[in-house]
């Protein structure tokens, strides 16, 4: 007897091939819509302007920067992540200050710190000419 050869969809004899063209289509129209939304996203006014020419752009902007101020439990005092001393606060703000005007000073100190050490601060903030002091607080749950 001859064996009986089963012809299913499944066959190991027939070729499986994979039709990439909808695919081809698909990774068309998302390349499309990148370079598009690309396009949009590049224009920053919607009017035509001719910005002023300076002749030395750098000076006529003041570079300003935020200045923070750490605290810990500990009365471990940081400037901008370097440990001082209490007593060396106001000269190295006044160093900061004449380097490069502080724009905002910034202070975080945990709720156990001294009312009088924050104080203290301002208060050397305050003769600095520091507009704006900023208290980093939580928000209560």
């Amino acid at each position: 007897m001859k064996p009986v050869k089963s012809h299913t969809k499944y066959s190991s004899d027939s070729n499986a091939e994979i039709n990439i063209l909808p695919l081809i289509d698909v990774l068309f129209v998302v390349l499309l819509f990148f370079m598009l939304s690309s396009l949009f996203l590049s224009r920053r006014y919607s009017l035509q302007i001719e910005l002023p020419r300076v002749s030395n752009p750098s000076s006529s902007i003041t570079q300003k920067k935020v200045v923070t101020i750490t605290i810990n439990q500990d009365m471990v005092i940081l400037l901008n992540s370097e440990k001082i001393d209490v007593s060396l606060l106001y000269s190295k703000l006044n160093d900061l200050n004449n380097s490069n005007l502080i724009d905002h000073l910034l202070i975080d100190a945990d709720q156990s710190v001294n009312y009088g050490l924050i104080a203290k601060i301002l208060s050397t903030a305050n003769s600095l000419k520091i507009k704006s002091i900023q208290l980093s607080v939580d928000k209560e749950s």
